[in-house]
């Protein structure tokens, strides 16, 4: 008898302790993993997602005003972001800045395109900086707004960034995106336009510690006909992926990315890593901790499509598509499957 308490007391010892230790390995386990839609029906287009604390923040261009591309008369709809705690479930956090006044310059007329892209990042003092392009004759170029939290109050700032390469012509200025590095340098990636030639290549710039205009210090990519650059880093190593070819609101155009060992080069095109960008164009890579693990985010427009070849003038209806990024051993970019979930 003395003999079988024993055993049982040695098992419930073990157990004990095998239940203690579970305990303080879970504490220090990342959350379990979840599927995750893949396509977002998300009114807020070409746009970035940044993450603040314990939430995900989706930038966008809205359209849901009557926005029409090319289509005078229209309105231009304004900044729109939405926020989530797990990339499943959004809650739309309205406009960033009233759009009333931004009507002549972003509003389609005789004189302007609109406004797009808004790409936003953290400076190294805590404040935020959106940069979103105006393709307006008068004034082309980018818009510069600052706020203390990732939903505003955001401000324009009062002189337009000065970046060292212009073409010239009316809209010298295409998609653009922006990036801190870890040691709280800022970067733009921007689409320079040679009107007379329809060449659109890419640059790369350093930003002063203000992240609102250039320093003067830049890299051309000598490429001709791309557009919708996105920056990133991993590991030491930079990539910058884009639209190839440029192809706005088309059902369909290739993502090709180019590695570098800092953002000044030498870049070396390493190809592309989709033909479709999953039906869409791409928009950004978004560096983020996602179920306890760094992921980069890629993230595409999917075009609304009138019929095959004809695309939709308003794109309240476009998906946004997101999927991690997968790297083989020696950094470069596998594929992207386009897949329903992640």
């Amino acid at each position: 008898m003395r003999s079988v308490s024993r055993a049982v007391a040695a098992v419930l010892a073990a157990l004990l302790v095998s239940a203690c230790g579970s305990d303080g390995d879970d504490e220090g386990s990342p959350p379990p993993a979840i599927s995750r839609p893949a396509n977002l029906a998300l009114e807020a287009h070409d746009g970035m997602i940044v993450q603040a604390g314990d939430q995900y923040i989706l930038y966008g261009t809205s359209y849901g005003c009557g926005y029409a591309l090319g289509q005078p008369g229209t309105p231009w709809c304004g900044v729109r972001a939405y926020a989530s705690k797990d990339l499943v479930s959004w809650h739309d956090e309205g406009l960033m800045f009233d759009p009333a006044s931004w009507q002549e310059r972003c509003a389609p007329s005789a004189t302007s395109f609109g406004c797009f892209r808004p790409h936003v990042q953290r400076r190294a003092d805590g404040v935020w900086v959106m940069w979103l392009n105006v393709a307006d004759n008068a004034n082309a170029g980018y818009a510069v707004f600052t706020a203390p939290s990732p939903l505003g109050p955001w401000k324009e700032e009062p002189d337009r960034p000065r970046l060292a390469v212009h073409l010239g012509g009316l809209l010298p200025y295409g998609d653009h995106d922006i990036r801190v590095d870890a040691n709280g340098v800022g970067w733009v990636a921007y689409t320079v336009i040679d009107s007379d030639t329809s060449l659109h290549e890419l640059v790369v710039e350093k930003l002063t510690p203000s992240l609102t205009t250039g320093t003067g210090e830049f890299v051309r990519l000598g490429l001709s006909a791309v557009e919708a650059p996105a920056l990133t880093e991993r590991n030491g190593t930079w990539y910058l992926a884009y639209s190839d070819p440029m192809c706005a609101y088309c059902g369909g155009t290739g993502t090709s990315y180019q590695t570098a060992p800092s953002p000044l080069g030498p870049w070396t095109l390493r190809g592309a890593i989709t033909t479709t960008s999953c039906n869409g164009q791409p928009a950004a890579i978004n560096p983020l901790t996602i179920d306890g693990k760094p992921t980069w985010l890629y993230q595409s427009d999917v075009w609304h499509q009138l019929r095959p070849g004809v695309f939709n003038p308003n794109q309240t209806q476009a998906l946004t598509h997101l999927e991690p990024l997968r790297f083989a051993e020696d950094g470069a970019l596998l594929p992207i499957a386009c897949a329903d979930t992640y």
